[in-house]
């Protein structure tokens, strides 16, 4: 996949996880941001060798969830 089609799949994916954050969390927009761009899981689903961006939305929120209320990031054994 190239960069730029990379960059509009993350942007979407990003979009889509933060408008859920917000809702699960029942918090701002601009604070579901920030708690995602500041998260593990965000550095992770930014990277493309990963393939967190392959997830579901609701697969990369439970661990994005996880992640904010353990302080660990992880990927259940075995997905990747």
């Amino acid at each position: 996949m190239s960069d730029s089609k990379f960059s509009f799949l993350l942007y979407a994916i990003t979009k889509n996880l933060i408008e859920f954050i917000s809702s699960q969390y029942k918090i701002s927009v601009e604070n579901a941001m920030e708690k995602l761009y500041n998260s593990k899981t965000y550095s992770m689903l930014e990277d493309k060798s990963t393939c967190l961006w392959q997830f579901s939305k609701l697969f990369i929120f439970l661990v994005f969830d996880r992640e904010q209320k353990t302080g660990e990031f992880e990927i259940p054994e075995g997905v990747l």
